[in-house]
């Protein structure tokens, strides 16, 4: 299925999945489905794409990134995850969108779930997972600031992330903490 997108850089972002300005970013406004099984903060590559033109025009592909693209099924030298792929706007982009990666799964109300998986799998999440727990405390309380919360209400929201499955009581305060910066860097990066 061919798409074609027209992007108004003065709308950007459309939404709050990805980074803004992103491939994920437009193709979510534009009704295009891309999976994205972390919502979109770069901790798992379920919305891996292949950009086969205007590749040059997109942002480096961070360390972080790479190395959740590490993950993805059919790897090519043109692969980019779409939740962090920024385009400059200096020329055409097409992108595919792999079969794999297409959310098949639509939840009742016909939009595709942030959190589901086209297939069946899903996002597993645990206490040691900072980073990726991080990122998805910003997506989730973008207006919160990391050091504002106390270790009683981050355990609380870590506890009820989507695919969160750790026991409640395999926290510590170590782990807390460890989650608790990961968030501030994630906070700190997006408020550059």
């Amino acid at each position: 299925m061919g798409v074609t997108v027209t992007v108004e850089p003065d709308r950007i972002p459309f939404g709050r999945t990805g980074l803004p300005g992103s491939l994920l970013d437009i193709a979510l406004a534009h009704g295009v489905e891309i999976d994205h099984a972390c919502g979109g903060v770069c901790a798992c590559c379920t919305c891996h794409v292949i950009v086969k033109e205007g590749f040059g025009s997109l942002r480096p592909a961070t360390e972080q990134e790479e190395d959740m693209l590490d993950n993805a099924p059919g790897l090519t030298t043109r692969s980019r995850l779409a939740c962090q792929a920024i385009p400059d706007g200096s020329c055409d982009l097409v992108v595919d969108v792999p079969a794999w990666n297409r959310n098949l799964a639509k939840e009742s109300d016909g939009h595709a779930g942030a959190t589901g998986m086209g297939t069946g799998s899903s996002l597993r999440l645990g206490w040691t997972d900072s980073e990726a727990i991080g990122r998805l405390l910003l997506v989730a309380r973008p207006e919160v600031h990391p050091l504002s919360v106390g270790f009683t209400n981050l355990h609380a929201w870590v506890c009820s992330l989507p695919g969160f499955d750790d026991p409640p009581d395999a926290s510590n305060e170590g782990r807390l903490e460890a989650i608790q910066m990961a968030w501030l860097r994630a906070y700190e990066a997006l408020h550059e």
